[in-house]
């Protein structure tokens, strides 16, 4: 965490490296400081990540996730931070609003209202259109460094 706030995009390297760790918090903490700071170079691997997470079953307490520390609780949202920073064309957009909005049931209730805010596109049932428009990134990048990777 320290090193992706001072160094910034130069964190890719040791948290591309680290997705692959054995340890799931370690893994967890690399796709947090991906999404905080991390360059394009990931961006299918952490689609294959979201895609795992959403293969699972639907929460078996939906409520459980609290919507202040989301940041820190949540498996899905630091993975669409990422995915949404670096969605460099429509299809990239289009695929992770369809994976998300495709499995919307298995996210957690502060998961689904956090998209909802944030990037509307992957509610089911919204307005399709030929061209999906982008969240607003900068407002993602403000709310994935609370509290993890505010200043000290």
């Amino acid at each position: 965490m320290s090193l992706a706030k001072r160094e910034k995009a130069r964190v890719s390297d040791v948290a591309a490296t680290c997705l692959s760790d054995s340890d799931a918090a370690v893994r967890r903490y690399a796709l947090r400081c991906l999404a905080f700071a991390g360059d394009d170079r990931c961006w299918q691997e952490v689609l294959d990540i979201l895609d795992e997470i959403l293969s699972g079953a639907p929460p078996r307490f939906p409520g459980a996730l609290n919507p202040v520390t989301l940041s820190v609780q949540s498996e899905v949202i630091p993975a669409v931070v990422y995915l949404a920073r670096h969605s460099v064309t429509a299809d990239n957009t289009r695929t992770v609003v369809g994976a998300i909005s495709e499995n919307w049931s298995k996210l957690y209730k502060a998961e689904q209202n956090w998209l909802k805010e944030n990037w509307p596109a992957c509610v089911p049932g919204a307005p399709q259109r030929a061209e999906i428009s982008k969240p607003d990134v900068g407002r993602m990048e403000s709310w994935i460094r609370r509290p993890l990777f505010m200043p000290v």
